[in-house]
């Protein structure tokens, strides 16, 4: 779930496949998804009907966490159909996030969580190809951290290059959330290590 600076609340509801949003007053007012009676209505906030949850265009399979940027935007990372929805604060699909990446190789293959820093940076952890994600205010990639294929460590943020599980210092493991504290210190909690690894803002890991 999500708290917007406006009092909004927003859901992820992983089973049905939308995300829904509540007010101040925690009272529903709509949610976002393709509509099961129109699957090409995948725009605004439908105030009824049931979501189609699958894998065309503009629907959730399996809508994970929802971040807001500080234009009112919302991402909403899909971790089982490998990408992220980007939405118009008034619930326009406006399609989907890093899709397609600049090579094959940086593709997103399962991310469970997407969260904005207070610089306004854009952090993507992925389950599936063991690395976080950095992005820039204006969506650019700054690049990965992580161990590349052969078991190498990124050092600091890697800009190219797939990943692969590691249990060393500064690899990952299925990686399920990243937080960033007001030093610019990041903290990433893995799944598969069963540890929280802490690393210097400029990727260097520094212990978990």
């Amino acid at each position: 779930l999500s708290l917007s600076a406006d009092g909004a609340l927003y859901v992820a509801d992983l089973h049905e496949g939308r995300v829904i949003r509540f007010d101040s007053q925690l009272r529903a007012t709509g949610w976002l998804g393709a509509l099961a009676d129109d699957s090409s209505n995948v725009s605004g906030w439908h105030q009824g009907g049931r979501p189609a949850r699958g894998s065309g265009f503009g629907m959730f399979r399996m809508a994970h966490s929802i971040a807001t940027d500080r234009a009112g935007q919302l991402y909403v990372a899909d971790y089982a159909n490998a990408r992220i929805h980007i939405y118009a604060a008034d619930g326009s699909f406006l399609g989907y996030f890093f899709d397609p990446p600049s090579a094959p190789a940086l593709a997103f293959a399962g991310p469970p969580n997407a969260d904005f820093d207070a610089d306004g940076d854009l952090w993507v952890s992925d389950f599936q190809c063991h690395r976080v994600y950095k992005f820039d205010p204006n969506l650019a990639l700054i690049g990965w951290i992580g161990a590349a294929p052969g078991g190498v460590v990124s050092d600091g943020f890697a800009s190219s290059g797939g990943a692969e599980a590691s249990a060393l210092l500064g690899g990952l493991a299925k990686p399920h959330m990243v937080q960033v504290d007001a030093s610019g210190f990041f903290y990433v909690v893995e799944t598969g290590n069963h540890r929280v690894q802490t690393f210097a803002a400029d990727g260097t890991a520094l212990g978990w």
